[in-house]
């Protein structure tokens, strides 16, 4: 409930878009955090944290910021 409750918050703030459910935009962050994982715990590999992240928060970030003034 807290990521849901981020993302009204960013809707309210007009951050994040508001063409796009909150619901999605939690599903996507939780799935992206969930593959870059998967093959680190499948196939016992090492994450690269720091990159992996700013990539994650970049494509993320990017595709849901409200870009209208």
């Amino acid at each position: 409930r807290m990521i849901i409750d981020i993302i009204h918050e960013g809707v309210k703030q007009n951050e994040v878009r508001k063409d796009i459910k909150p619901s999605i935009i939690r599903q996507i962050i939780q799935g992206s955090i969930e593959h870059v994982c998967l093959p680190a715990i499948i196939f016992n590999r090492k994450i690269d944290v720091e990159p992996a992240t700013e990539d994650l928060c970049r494509a993320i970030f990017l595709g849901i910021q409200n870009r209208k003034p």
